[in-house]
């Protein structure tokens, strides 16, 4: 087998490793978001999916919704609709390497197509039923074709590819712009000796936006900023998020204390190393060989979309998500990887194992009850079996309200949840029949902070208490019959 086998052999390896590791978890109850994605989705015709985007609450451009409409039909839509966030997840691994051999050479791309594959932040958000996952392939793929570009003699077809995956990217999520412009600054440097076909590609791609201009508008963007506040540690936490911590587990426990140091001494060690080449190429040494010249545009890649989003939210409306920071997932992957690359082959054998092995721990662990979404799919089918058209069913829990209300499959009377009322919302009393039972979810961390405790009724025994674990924090039912 030759050395060029061999890296694709463990390319391929790892792909399949990335789908198994996403496609294991497609089960998973929808949270979230996601809840707005099935809405916007099941039951309704591809042209108003289209016109839903932009007319209803959502807050991303099209692409991926058409993409889920069209998965939906599969079978389960509350899982189906994750199928191109598994699919495009997990084609992302191999362009990564690609672009990685055009850049910093095949070892650095197999380590970062390593990272991608099995990370727990790209893990997660590669089952998530929301752009994320379609907008980093895109983003990888706009750059391998920019890397194919400007090739000496390469086809002009790999403008029109990076024109239409930087569409494509866009019209994913609108967090991608800000690495959209920079790769387009940097495709510009990169072809300035045919600089009219860069030019030509970079023009095309806000011509092909122009169609949604009229609909790109954000809708209560300042509730981000209300529920996930902009700050310093939490910015800094959050860099180290997509690699490699998780989207809601602390660092501590996702990769923990241990991971954290093995990776950062990994990193560290890759890094003095490249320094190292670096000295050696400004002295005109055999090591300037080694230096890989295409690596600072990877650098400006990795650091657009953070530096843009904190200055934007910092400037105008606070945007600061972990997800927010995807697009760059890739390029960051790659610069870990050149950085690993850098050290000894030994050294750097040592250290991709070691890394891998954290991040599939990190993973691993990401699929435990209390870092999955929630157990709002049992609850739902726990009321479908449980309780009858005529009992009243009220759920205190910001992501389990719509997410329980779009997994259930029988008609229920879901009462809403007024504030001020006490014990919790008197419609659950008042409209449960002589006979009947009333049902209540509630969070724990609800319960926490309400200080309520287990809600009391005359009238009312409480028959039935069940927990369910999972997601930020646990869910209890509490089923409640009339006498009569």
């Amino acid at each position: 087998m030759t050395r060029e086998s061999r890296w694709l052999a463990a390319v391929a390896l790892l792909t399949v490793a990335a789908f198994a590791l996403r496609f294991s978890q497609l089960h998973q109850t929808l949270a979230g978001d996601e809840t707005f994605t099935y809405t916007d989705i099941v039951g309704r015709s591809f042209k108003t999916v289209l016109t839903t985007v932009y007319t209803g609450g959502e807050n991303s451009p099209p692409l991926f919704f058409a993409m889920a409409w069209l998965t939906s039909k599969l079978g389960n839509p509350s899982i189906w609709i994750r199928l191109p966030s598994v699919i495009l997840g997990t084609a992302t691994v191999p362009v990564i390497y690609a672009v990685g051999r055009e850049t910093v050479g095949r070892g650095a791309g197999t380590i970062a197509a390593g990272i991608v594959a099995l990370a727990p932040f790209p893990v997660f958000y590669g089952i998530e039923a929301r752009p994320y996952a379609s907008m980093m392939f895109f983003v990888i793929l706009s750059t391998l074709a920019l890397m194919r570009a400007v090739r000496p003699g390469a086809n002009r077809w790999w403008w029109l590819l990076y024109t239409l995956s930087a569409a494509a990217a866009a019209y994913s999520h609108y967090t991608c712009i800000f690495l959209v412009v920079v790769q387009g600054l940097w495709s510009l440097w990169l072809a300035r000796d045919q600089l009219r076909y860069a030019l030509a590609a970079n023009i095309a791609v806000p011509i092909l936006y122009v169609p949604w201009l009229p609909h790109l508008r954000g809708k209560q963007l300042a509730v981000i900023g209300d529920l996930y506040p902009l700050g310093v540690h939490r910015v800094l936490t959050d860099l180290l998020r997509p690699f490699p911590g998780h989207p809601s587990a602390p660092l501590r426990a996702i990769p923990t204390d241990a991971g954290l140091a093995v990776v950062a001494i990994c990193v560290l060690a890759g890094a003095a190393a490249l320094a190292r080449t670096a000295r050696g190429a400004a002295a005109g040494t055999a090591l300037a060989s080694r230096l890989p010249d295409r690596l600072p545009g990877l650098v400006a890649l990795t650091l657009a979309t953070p530096v843009g989003l904190l200055v934007y939210s910092l400037c105008s409306t606070d945007l600061w998500l972990p997800r927010g920071l995807s697009a760059s997932i890739p390029a960051e992957a790659l610069v870990v990887g050149a950085l690993v690359a850098s050290l000894p082959v030994a050294a750097a054998g040592l250290a991709a194992a070691l890394i891998a092995a954290t991040l599939v721990f990190g993973s691993l662990r990401s699929f435990e009850p209390r870092y999955n979404r929630g157990p709002f799919r049992t609850i739902a089918s726990y009321l479908d079996q449980h309780a009858r058209p005529r009992d009243p069913v009220e759920v205190i829990s910001i992501d389990g309200a719509p997410a329980i209300r779009e997994q259930v499959r029988a008609p229920h009377r879901f009462v809403p949840t007024l504030p001020g009322t006490q014990p919790f919302n008197r419609a659950l009393w008042s409209e449960t029949p002589l006979g009947g039972t009333a049902y209540l979810v509630t969070d724990d961390i609800i319960d926490r902070d309400t200080r309520l405790g287990i809600p009391r009724h005359p009238g009312f025994r409480l028959v039935h208490t069940h927990d369910y674990s999972g997601g930020a924090s646990s869910t209890t039912v509490l089923a409640y019959r009339r006498a009569g």
